[in-house]
């Protein structure tokens, strides 16, 4: 794996690789199968490439707005059956997002969907687009770690095709935790879905019944 910052590799590791916190490896311990596996907010691909490991036959999807991070996560997946998109997932509305530079872990925090100082623009693609291209009548298995932007994911329009998903693993950003939309996906979700909430919120495991 090329990652361009070794202490952020790290804590990647540890979050994926040994803490399982999306859950994959437990899903593929208990033999659970996935045709797709969507990544928001690959990174360099450590998810990725692990899903890929585990599910050589799925077919792997990842989301990755930063440009400085995709040229890694494009030669990581090289091997598999990865299409990468350098695009943030956005409301239909918006088919540009802006982003700040997070820190020392290179990556991008979602700002707004307005130009602001310091910011920088970033093409988009809508969560419906991603699901009828590649999850539509397949089992799908999405996690999502995209710095504030899931917040284009958990809306109302979004929920004929997260019912749809067998497992979704996210990690939820403090400005959505309590947000009323969030709310209200969740609570037709638990209509079809169990849902696991995991270190006092931060990370939610949602399964098909």
């Amino acid at each position: 794996m090329k990652d361009p910052n070794r202490k952020h590799a790290c804590y990647l590791k540890k979050e994926i690789l040994i803490h399982d916190e999306y859950g994959i490896k437990e899903q593929f311990k208990k033999g659970t199968q996935y045709d797709v596996v969507l990544d928001i907010g690959a990174n360099v691909g450590w998810f990725a490439t692990l899903a890929a490991y585990l599910y050589p036959t799925s077919q792997i999807i990842c989301i990755e707005p930063n440009s400085r991070l995709f040229p890694f996560l494009e030669e990581n997946l090289l091997e598999f059956n990865a299409i990468c998109y350098l695009k943030a997932i956005a409301n239909p509305n918006y088919s540009v997002l802006h982003f700040k530079d997070a820190g020392d872990d290179h990556g991008l925090s979602f700002t707004s969907e307005v130009f602001l100082p310091g910011t920088t623009p970033i093409s988009t693609m809508s969560f419906a687009q991603l699901f009828l291209t590649h999850c539509q009548e397949k089992r799908c298995f999405l996690k999502v770690d995209c710095e504030g932007g899931e917040k284009a994911i958990f809306l109302p329009e979004n929920l004929t095709f997260l019912s749809q998903i067998d497992f979704m693993a996210f990690e939820l950003h403090k400005e959505i935790r309590n947000s009323s939309l969030l709310n209200i996906c969740l609570s037709e979700l638990r209509k079809t879905h169990a849902i696991i909430s995991l270190h006092k919120g931060r990370i939610l495991h949602i399964k098909k019944y």
